[in-house]
């Protein structure tokens, strides 16, 4: 006789035997199949970050997960942000075209990124060639009113004397209130005055003088240099003259007229080349039109006050006007107690000369020289009085002149053979 329950319980125990297949299924899946690795970070590697033009660099891109493993075969993606100064392929090979900078990037396919900054450089062969040797300015002096422009124009060449294309120039104005000057170097006058334009071209420079005005310039003061000095006789000294306008600005390429107070005691060349003759003070002046200006010059004495004899040559200028008219030429020929007597001539610029004699008063060192002149049947005399020493090498007198009957202020310097 059959169990009547025994269906059931064949239902049962096969509902615990697929409960228990099914538990045992799961556990081995969850063995076999692990977390799968996810990308965290990418690293660029390369072994320099400056190139110069026409050089390639392989850039190589390791993407880590999160525990810092290297996945491999990972898609890469390569961009550059300046693609004129390095161009780079799928594989990551740059390669620099033109001087400058550019931002390298590689993104995987999350949107993982790296990015780094290259700069390129010219190679030096084309660094020597290029680079700035020489270069012509025009105009090399600029005069212009206010409101008014001017185009500064400049031609750059290298070392082998080629012409430079598109060079870098600096333009600047000294004085941006006088002037101003754009990149491209237009000058533009603001108010009167002077200033420059300072220009580089690499490691090079010029500068252009610029003068400003509203109206016609005219010379409102002279200024002199060196101001009140003293010189040794014999001694030369260069004096220099500036003008200025009525914008107390400089005026370039004045030519100045020069004199001197007393050119007996200092001449002066149409340079400015000053000679110191002897001791005493003269006043130097610059003059244009009615405008001077004024220094004065001391020529000092030598330490020997007086002259032991009066032999020897001597030149005779006129104080008015520093004309050296004649040479007086004396002998010693006897002596007394208190007086010298000398024997000689005088011989004028003309080369006509006349018969010479000249005392000297030893207790007063005090001089008086006559001299003759015949004429047909007559004489005429001249003679220099009150004549006294400066010092060795200096006399100061007065010339009573028979033949044309005047009076002169005169200047006796001893000539060094």
């Amino acid at each position: 006789m059959k169990n009547p329950y025994f269906p059931q319980i064949k239902f049962y125990l096969l509902i615990i035997l697929i409960s228990l297949s099914s538990g045992i299924c799961t556990s081995e899946e969850e063995e076999i199949n692990p977390e799968i690795p996810v990308a965290s970070e990418i690293e660029m590697q390369f072994p320099k970050s400056e190139l110069t033009v026409g050089e390639t660099l392989i850039i190589e891109a390791l993407v880590k997960d999160t525990n810092g493993n290297v996945m491999s075969n990972q898609a890469l993606t390569w961009s550059s942000s300046n693609p004129e100064v390095i161009d780079i392929d799928s594989s990551g090979l740059a390669e620099a075209k033109s001087p400058g900078t550019s931002i390298i990037e590689v993104t995987n396919r999350t949107g993982i990124k790296a990015t780094h900054e290259f700069t390129v450089m010219e190679s030096e062969e084309e660094n020597l060639t290029q680079e700035p040797h020489s270069f012509d300015i025009s105009p090399t002096q600029i005069n212009i009113e206010v409101g008014q422009s001017v185009q500064i124009e400049m031609v750059i060449f290298d070392i082998d004397g080629v012409e430079i294309e598109n060079p870098e120039i600096l333009f600047k104005s000294l004085d941006e209130q006088i002037c101003i000057v754009n990149e491209e170097g237009l000058v533009e006058g603001l108010r009167p005055g002077s200033t420059k334009i300072h220009i580089e071209v690499s490691n090079k420079f010029s500068e252009i003088p610029v003068t400003v005005s509203s109206e016609e310039l005219v010379i409102s003061k002279i200024e002199i240099s060196p101001q009140n000095i003293s010189a040794e006789r014999g001694e030369q000294v260069q004096f220099s003259a500036k003008a200025y306008d009525q914008f107390d600005q400089e005026i370039p390429d004045i030519s100045f007229d020069w004199s001197s107070s007393n050119a007996c005691i200092v001449s002066i060349e149409e340079t400015g080349l000053a000679a110191a003759y002897t001791p005493g003070n003269a006043r130097i002046t610059a003059t244009v039109g009615d405008i001077s200006g004024r220094s004065t010059i001391s020529v000092l004495k030598s330490e020997t006050l007086e002259a032991d004899t009066f032999d020897g040559k001597w030149s005779i200028c006129l104080e008015e006007n520093g004309d050296q008219f004649g040479v007086v030429e004396l002998e010693f020929e006897s002596t007394n107690n208190i007086t010298r007597m000398y024997t000689g001539n005088v011989t004028l610029n003309d080369g006509s000369s006349f018969v010479v004699r000249g005392n000297e008063s030893i207790s007063g060192r005090s001089i008086a020289i006559n001299w003759s002149e015949f004429i047909q049947v007559s004489e005429r005399t001249s003679s220099i009085t009150s004549g006294t020493f400066i010092d060795q090498f200096a006399i100061k007198a007065r010339l009573l002149d028979g033949r044309t009957l005047i009076v002169s202020d005169v200047r006796l310097s001893r000539i060094e053979e």
